[in-house]
């Protein structure tokens, strides 16, 4: 098919078309939270990885991951290991979820590369180095767009451009409001008192201290 839309009523509609809106309108990651925490956090424990709860976007589809999941990492045999916690979306098994993925022991190891194709494609949550004793040192690679990164629309400058030229219009509303109008308004910063000419029922914007 060489052109398609959607969505309408009374029109059936495929995986492969929700998957097509959600791919092109928003990019693969995970969440992030306003206070810039990233969910998916990755901790060590003895023999074993617990992945705090989290919702990523894989390429059109989610993982929505409610409470803590416990992954076993195997103890090298020989060598030390690089293993690699993911969120892997399958196509053939029709899942995405969170997953060990891991390496091969070598003198000098390498973190198993990601894969990234028809049949799978995966964000990498956290390196984790194994040691021949069982110690797992996890290494956060959520932060890096190009193994994972945080969820959100593609090309955003323009809205973006746009909210920042609307709040400069209000900025300066506001500026100009000071102390007039039937309603007050004032500025103050965050441990200040009210303005002594404050009459009731007046507004005042707080700004914090850093």
């Amino acid at each position: 098919m060489a052109e398609r839309s959607g969505f309408f009523n009374e029109k059936e509609y495929t995986q492969d078309d929700l998957m097509a809106y959600y791919k092109n309108s928003f990019m693969s990651g995970i969440r992030v939270e306003e206070d810039g925490t990233m969910s998916y956090k990755v901790t060590a424990g003895s023999g074993n990885v617990s992945v705090a709860p989290g919702y990523a976007n894989v390429c059109g589809i989610f993982n929505e991951l409610t409470t803590p999941k416990t992954l076993t990492v195997p103890k090298p045999t020989n060598y030390m290991r690089i293993d690699r916690v993911v969120v892997r979306l399958d196509y053939s098994a029709m899942n995405c979820l969170v997953e060990l993925k891991q390496g091969n022991e070598a003198s000098s190891p390498q973190p198993p590369a990601l894969q990234r194709d028809g049949v799978r494609y995966e964000l990498s949550l956290a390196q984790l180095k194994v040691g021949l004793t069982g110690a797992i040192t996890v290494v956060d690679e959520r932060p890096y767009k190009a193994l994972c990164g945080g969820m959100g629309p593609r090309n955003p400058t323009e809205m973006n451009t746009w909210f920042q030229n609307f709040q400069e219009v209000v900025e300066k509303w506001f500026r100009t409001q000071q102390g007039t109008g039937w309603r007050q308004i004032f500025e103050i910063n965050e441990g200040e008192s009210f303005p002594d000419e404050a009459e009731a029922g007046a507004l005042c914007r707080v700004y914090k201290t850093k």
